[in-house]
């Protein structure tokens, strides 16, 4: 279309603001215009470029807007994932500190009933030493070749008949090993130490006692019990040189000397497990200050 000697084209609806039948350039106000039949505004310009119009303004425009929109979804969508991602690790990080304080604080209770029941074990392995020393010294008297023991041979027979009996209170242990609780111990040494000391030295221990036990109920208090009373005899029912002259017997010799034999190795088990009962308690009295 042609007016006054210059090209009109229709110009696009989008750029244009159309009001009570006028239409108002919201940039190129000099520019001649007027509206047509059908609401469209035409543009007299001579050889003026189309991106210069309001429509290559708009669709650029339009096109930013999109991308913007786009762009600040994605990162609102990202963001709504790693708060996610973030409040999840947080919940399972805590209960895993939860689950870590527990087990710390049944480690410490397992570790403090332990140590109260090695104190235990300390006091009756002390006291039980002391009446192992006096039954091998009376088994010692009793199996010199002239003995000269009548004021206390009664006491001296007395002592070589008595059996040795120690029993560790095993409790805490005991628990620990029905709950599985042993996995709860961080310190290897002082587990490996542990599960030694109750599954190796205690039956250690045990067997030695056992085995005098057996030896002196079973042998030489039968065999005593023929020719004396193997309790302190305070009515002197057999008199002392009596008693002297049935201990020179071969085989009630040989008796006391093998009884002697098993009382000298349950002390030194004894011993044994004294000393470890210290070094164990030592051991755990570090791990409950840390």
């Amino acid at each position: 279309m042609k007016r006054n000697g210059g090209l009109v084209l229709p110009g696009y609806l989008p750029e244009t603001i159309i009001f009570q039948m006028k239409s108002y350039s919201e940039k190129y106000v000099d520019t001649p215009h007027f509206t047509t039949s059908f609401f469209y505004t035409a543009f007299l310009f001579s050889g003026s470029a189309p991106h210069t119009t309001f429509a290559g303004n708009y669709l650029r425009q339009s096109t930013s807007g999109m991308t913007n929109t786009f762009s600040d979804t994605l990162r609102k969508y990202l963001g709504e994932v790693v708060a996610i991602f973030i409040g999840i690790s947080i919940s399972f990080w805590f209960d895993e500190w939860r689950e870590d304080r527990k087990d710390r604080e049944m480690e410490q209770k397992i570790l403090k009933n332990m140590m109260a029941n090695l104190k235990q074990d300390s006091m009756i392995l002390e006291m039980t030493t002391i009446n192992v020393e006096r039954m091998i010294a009376g088994a010692e008297k009793l199996t010199q070749p002239n003995p000269n023991l009548t004021d206390s041979i009664s006491y001296y027979i007395d002592m070589s008949a008595s059996y040795i009996g120690f029993l560790a209170n095993q409790t805490t242990y005991e628990e620990m090993k029905q709950t599985g609780h042993s996995g709860l111990i961080q310190d290897d040494t002082l587990k490996n130490f542990i599960l030694g000391y109750y599954t190796s030295l205690m039956p250690y221990v045990q067997e030695w006692c056992d085995v005098d036990k057996t030896h002196t109920m079973t042998q030489l208090i039968p065999e005593m019990s023929n020719y004396f009373p193997v309790i302190i005899d305070t009515t002197n029912i057999v008199p002392a040189e009596e008693k002297i002259r049935h201990l020179q017997k071969p085989k009630l010799k040989h008796l006391l000397i093998t009884n002697l034999t098993y009382k000298r190795e349950a002390r030194k088990a004894l011993e044994f497990a004294k000393g470890n009962a210290k070094r164990l308690m030592a051991r755990i009295d570090k791990a409950l200050k840390k």
